[in-house]
């Protein structure tokens, strides 16, 4: 029988229970799967063994192991051609990507990339061997946090998703380009340098060089790629590290030189014009809205009202 979207069948939270965080895997050793449709959250899967087609808007996209994509909610496809087609899947609710300022994942490079919006899929990526068994191993931890229902279980499984998604798009390689260089992994190699070396002054000389182009070549890639200079960048993460430390810190010149500032001046000036406040003022914000923002978490664990 050949499954058409006149046939599908809706999956909503409901098909599994309240969770907003599920964790499993499946083995589908049938030729063909049914035809079902996202409703209310994403589907991130990985590719383990086997193999399989898989049917989106009237492409017929091929599956092999290190392949990973990520469905929004809204879109409906088929697995078809199954042979001993196995693979890990995580389903999450779209309500919890809304994190509030001044954090954002919309920041982080390549996340239009690895998160569709509603009703669309992303493209495949491919995993390599040893960053495979790293996500696997995130995987099988949050399966494990979520097959506990421990006290707190919710809070760290969105931890462990969050971790999760900001390290696959560090990693993100478009599986129709399987040669390595490719210029997305490029530039999130030049971003991890980046965020390792953060205290430090690496000029943009330094950074073509690890990635093998010449400067004006890097300076054109990192600004498609990212949407933003070097220099832009490097003052963006510099900020975000600042954030973290200021939750714990009210002394603002130690914040400033452990965030990669060396002039407290330049520092200050570019955290009002970021956050548009100074950055003591940020800092006793964080410090009374630390239990709100737990709260905005475990909010986001409970039952939606609309289950």
């Amino acid at each position: 029988m050949k499954f058409t979207a006149d046939s599908c069948r809706t999956i909503s939270c409901n098909s599994y229970g309240i969770d907003p965080i599920r964790c499993d895997w499946y083995t589908r050793p049938k030729t063909q799967d049914d035809y079902h449709s996202h409703l209310d959250f994403f589907e991130l899967v990985v590719v383990l063994e086997g193999s399989a087609r898989d049917e989106w808007e009237g492409k017929d996209l091929k599956l092999v192991p290190g392949i990973f994509f990520v469905y929004a909610p809204g879109s409906r496809h088929v697995y078809t051609h199954l042979r001993n087609f196995r693979y890990m899947q995580v389903l999450f609710s779209s309500e919890l990507l809304q994190i509030p300022k001044p954090l954002s994942l919309a920041d982080v490079p390549c996340f239009t990339s690895l998160i569709p919006i509603q009703g669309k899929r992303s493209e495949n990526f491919l995993l390599g061997e040893s960053d495979m068994a790293k996500m696997l191993d995130m995987m099988i931890r949050m399966r494990t946090v979520y097959l506990s229902h421990n006290k707190g279980w919710k809070e760290e499984a969105f931890s462990s998703l969050l971790q999760l998604l900001f390290w696959l798009m560090r990693h993100l390689i478009p599986a129709d380009e399987l040669r390595a260089g490719t210029l997305c992994q490029q530039i999130s190699r030049a971003i991890r340098y980046m965020e390792e070396h953060v205290k430090e002054s690496i000029s943009n000389r330094e950074l073509a060089r690890q990635l093998g182009m010449s400067e004006s070549s890097f300076l054109h890639h990192f600004k498609r790629i990212t949407g933003f200079s070097p220099a832009q960048y490097w003052i963006r993460l510099r900020l975000k590290r600042s954030l973290v430390l200021l939750i714990t810190s009210s002394q603002i010149s130690t914040v400033a030189i452990e965030s990669g500032f060396q002039d407290v001046t330049y520092f200050y000036r570019q955290f009002k014009k970021h956050f548009s406040i100074m950055p003591y003022e940020m800092h006793n914000i964080l410090i009374s809205q630390h239990e709100k923002f737990n709260d905005f978490v475990s909010g986001l664990m409970k039952p939606s009202k609309k289950l």
